[in-house]
C-alpha cells in the first residue's frame, strides 16, 4: 500500500537526512506534509494517487538518483528526486518490432522479478548490471501484505489464506531499496516514438524475529535515513549487506542507535517528543485484513483496515470458565458458612441479644419424638434408603 502521505514524508526524511550541515534544520522543522525546501520544487505529487492494493504491475512512485544539480539547493540533495511513476515488476529485457513485450500485468510475475535477494544480488548478473549502473532506487510504502493459512480454531467461511498488514508502529513510512530499469517494448507510440517501459524491483532479506511466524523472507526495510541516501548515491555490496544485515537484526526488535538521528527529526517535524517513540520496543506492528483485498480488482482504502478474527472456544476454555465457576461457587458457599457461623455466635439474625447462644439444643432421637429408641424396622427403612452398592446386591426378603 502506498499513500501520498507515505511519500511526501519519506521526501522530507531524506532531505533531512542530507541536511547535516546545518542548510536545512529550517527545513527539517516543517510539517512533513507541507513540503517547503528548495529541493522539493522539482516534484509534483499532484498527479500522485493512493493505492491501498498495490500488486506487480501496477504502478508506484519511487525516489531516485537525479542527474545533474538542483536549483538553489545543495549537491547532495539536488541528487534526489521522485521519478515518474513505474511499473513494479522488472522487466530488463527490451522487445523488438518483431518480438515486442505483451501488454497487461502478466510479463511483471511472469520472470519473479518484483522481488530481488539481498544475498545474491550482486551475484546475478541483471541485478548486479543495475547496481553497478547505479539504478538504484528507494520505495516508500504504507506498508506491505503477507498471507497465512488460517488455523483450525478461526471461524471462517472460506479456506483461503487469512491477509496481513505490517506497518510501522509509529505510522511513518515503510523505506525499501530497490532497483529501476528502462527498456523499449518494441512499439510505436502514437506520436511515432519508440515507446518505453520503465520498471522496478524492491530487494528482500531474512525476516526479522517478529515476522517468522508470518513468513521468512521480508522487504529490507531500511532504518537510517543516511544508509537510504547512501543507496541512491553510492551503492555496493558491503552496504546493502549492512542494510541487510540491520533489517534482520534489528527491523522489529528494537530501535537501533543509527537511527536515533532520523526518529529525532521526524519526531521534531510533527511535533512529538523522540522519547515517546524510543518507549516501543517493536519498530512494526501488524493485524488481519479483509479477505476481498487478496482480488486484484479490489481498490477500496479498507484494504488496510484492521479486522476482527473469531476463534472456536477450545475445550480448555471451557473447562477454564467451568473452574471459574466452581471456585466462584466455592467461595460463595466458605463465605456464607462464615456468615452463618458468625451469626450463630452471636444468636439468629436479627436477634443481637445472644440468648439463643446459651440455650441448649434438643437432640432428636427419632421422627416420633420423645425419648422412646428407634424399632429394628424404622433402622431396616433407613438403611435401604442409603442406595449404595452393597445394598443394590444384597439379596431381598421375601
Amino acid at each position: 500500500a502506498q499513500s501520498l502521505r507515505s511519500v511526501q514524508m519519506a521526501h522530507q526524511m531524506l532531505t533531512c537526512a542530507g541536511g547535516d550541515d546545518g542548510t536545512n534544520n529550517s527545513t527539517c522543522e516543517k510539517s512533513l506534509m507541507h513540503t517547503t525546501s528548495n529541493n522539493a520544487e522539482n516534484i509534483d505529487f499532484t498527479s500522485f494517487r493512493d493505492n491501498y492494493n498495490l500488486s506487480p504491475g501496477m504502478e508506484s512512485g519511487i525516489f531516485i538518483k537525479q542527474e545533474g544539480e538542483g536549483k538553489n539547493c545543495s549537491k547532495t540533495n539536488a541528487h534526489i528526486a521522485l521519478s515518474s511513476t513505474k511499473l513494479w515488476g522488472l522487466c530488463p529485457k527490451s522487445g523488438t518490432k518483431n518480438h515486442s513485450l505483451p501488454p497487461g500485468p502478466g510479463k511483471h510475475f511472469s520472470n519473479l522479478m518484483y522481488n530481488a535477494r539481498s544475498e545474491t544480488l550482486y551475484e546475478k548478473r541483471t541485478f548486479q548490471n543495475l547496481a553497478l549502473a547505479g539504478k538504484t532506487c528507494i520505495w516508500a510504502i504504507d506498508g506491505f501484505f503477507e498471507w497465512k493459512q488460517p488455523s483450525k480454531d478461526i471461524l471462517s467461511n472460506s479456506p483461503n489464506k487469512q491477509p496481513y498488514f505490517v506497518h510501522r508502529n509509529d505510522n511513518h513510512p515503510l523505506i525499501i531499496p530497490g532497483l529501476f530499469t528502462r527498456v523499449k517494448t518494441g512499439n510505436i507510440s502514437d506520436d511515432g516514438q519508440e515507446e518505453m517501459l520503465e520498471t522496478f524491483t524492491l530487494i528482500t532479506t531474512a525476516a526479522c524475529e517478529p515476522l517468522r511466524w508470518l513468513h521468512h523472507r521480508q522487504p529490507t526495510f531500511i532504518w537510517d535515513m543516511h544508509l537510504a541516501e547512501e543507496w541512491l548515491m553510492n551503492p555496493s555490496q558491503e552496504l546493502i549487506e549492512k542494510i541487510a544485515t540491520l533489517a534482520t537484526e534489528y527491523g522489529g526488535t528494537t530501535r537501533t542507535d543509527t537511527r536515533e538521528k532520523d526518529l529525532k527529526l521526524v519526531a521534531k517535524s510533527e511535533g512529538e517528543r523522540s522519547d515517546q517513540i524510543e518507549q516501543s520496543e517493536s519498530c512494526l506492528a501488524w493485524h488481519p485484513v479483509t479477505k476481498q483485498m487478496s482480488s486484484l480488482k479490489y481498490r477500496n482504502s479498507d484494504s488496510v483496515n484492521p479486522i476482527k478474527i473469531e476463534k472456536v472456544a477450545s475445550v480448555k476454555s471451557f473447562f477454564t470458565a467451568a473452574a471459574g465457576r466452581k471456585a466462584g461457587n466455592s467461595n460463595g458457599a466458605s463465605s456464607a458458612a462464615s456468615e452463618s457461623k458468625k451469626r450463630s455466635i452471636f444468636g439468629k439474625a436479627g436477634n443481637s441479644s445472644g440468648a439463643n447462644f446459651f440455650k441448649p439444643k434438643r437432640l432428636k432421637v427419632n421422627e416420633v419424638g420423645g425419648n422412646e429408641k428407634p424399632s429394628s424396622t424404622g433402622l431396616k427403612e433407613k438403611a435401604a434408603k442409603k442406595g449404595s452398592i452393597t445394598n443394590f446386591f444384597s439379596p431381598k426378603s421375601s
